[in-house]
């Protein structure tokens, strides 16, 4: 047998344990679970960032003293509140920048969900402390109820499994809370 036709003997042979192995992954239950699993979520991701990305387009409202309020709208943490409900949570904060008729209009147009509904679940969310410019602006606490059912009435809106809502638990929110006063506070000590 020449040097040539033993490598192509050796792939041939490797080409069968990989069509071997492919066969067994296709019987792996966990390992199938797991791949529709990242295929759903990645599919909500991306029309979860799409309406993150509208919001940031919408048109900027001007005051009378020439102040520009825009939307700014981003994730919460995923590795605290996992890849959807860290956007949905996003959505849910920057809600609170939809405070005129057109934006409100806006926003329910954009995500089928009433902007009551949005409304409710900002404040039911609350915000943690953040530092804005001089000085430290305290926690508003979340309503952990209002919270939830808020949040299931936004995912079923947006046809998202509402099973993703228990992914928001006291615990998260706490940590979430937690280390945006910690940044508030470095912000603080660095400024004075």
């Amino acid at each position: 047998m020449t040097l040539q036709e033993t490598i192509q003997a050796k792939q041939a042979q490797l080409k069968e344990q990989d069509t071997t192995a492919e066969a067994a992954l296709i019987s792996n239950t966990p390992y199938i679970e797991f791949l529709a699993t990242i295929a759903n979520e990645t599919e909500l991701t991306t029309a979860l960032d799409t309406v993150i990305d509208r919001m940031n387009q919408m048109k900027a409202i001007v005051t009378n003293d020439g102040t520009k309020y825009g939307v700014n709208c981003y994730p919460l943490p995923e590795r605290i509140f996992g890849s959807v409900m860290s956007r949905v949570l996003g959505i849910v904060s920057a809600s609170s920048a939809c405070f005129t008729d057109e934006r409100k209009a806006e926003l329910t147009a954009l995500t089928h969900v009433p902007y009551q509904i949005w409304s409710v679940a900002a404040n039911a969310l609350g915000k943690p402390a953040y530092f804005n410019k001089t000085h430290l602006v305290p926690e508003y606490t979340y309503a952990m109820q209002e919270l939830q059912l808020a949040l299931t009435a936004i995912c079923q809106g947006l046809s998202i499994p509402t099973a993703y809502v228990v992914q928001v638990t006291p615990d998260k929110l706490n940590k979430w809370f937690l280390n945006s006063e910690i940044k508030a506070n470095e912000k603080l000590t660095e400024l004075y």
